[in-house]
């Protein structure tokens, strides 16, 4: 079966650190242009929350960087 690069990203993350990341990919779909994507996949998420208060997600990189934004529903 072919996984593309989401899906083992989805499974490596849930395998290391036991968080399932499914929302935040599909909250990055639908709420951010592809380069946040491609941020993810070339320099590696290395820690997100979301604050249902503020429906934010918190992202941390592998190099230090940070990232947030509010998901707005449609």
């Amino acid at each position: 079966m072919y996984k593309n690069w989401i899906d083992e990203l989805k499974e490596d993350y849930y395998e290391e650190y036991g968080k399932d990341i499914d929302n935040l990919i599909k909250d990055v779909k639908n709420n951010q242009p592809d380069e946040l994507l491609e941020r993810i996949k070339n320099v590696g998420l290395k820690d997100f929350r979301y604050s249902s208060d503020h429906h934010e997600w918190h992202l941390e990189f592998e190099d230090g960087s940070y990232f947030s934004f509010v998901v707005y529903d449609i």
